[in-house]
């Protein structure tokens, strides 16, 4: 998926598509990798698994974005007030 934007869009989607990679990697046995492109980024899911493809395909980006339980810990941590998005 090639994922595009401009100014803080395309801030974001540089930031957000490589740190979502390590969550996702390997549900259902997906392989997921990103790339950074000069409009924004890719993400590559791939899997062997014919099911899983069609699985992948049906989520879309934003199912995918969403995918397994790293927004939970995610989003109670802002509501803290914790600046997850600090490096």
């Amino acid at each position: 998926m090639n994922i595009f934007g401009q100014g803080h869009a395309f801030l974001a989607i540089q930031s957000m598509i490589p740190a979502h990679v390590p969550m996702i990697d390997g549900i259902n046995g997906w392989v997921v990798k990103s790339e950074k492109t000069d409009t924004g980024a890719k993400l590559i899911v791939t899997s062997k698994n014919a099911k899983e493809i069609a699985h992948i395909r049906g989520l879309g980006f934003y199912g995918l974005m969403v995918t397994g339980s790293h927004h939970q810990s995610h989003h109670l941590s802002l509501a803290r007030g914790v600046n997850v998005h600090a490096h």
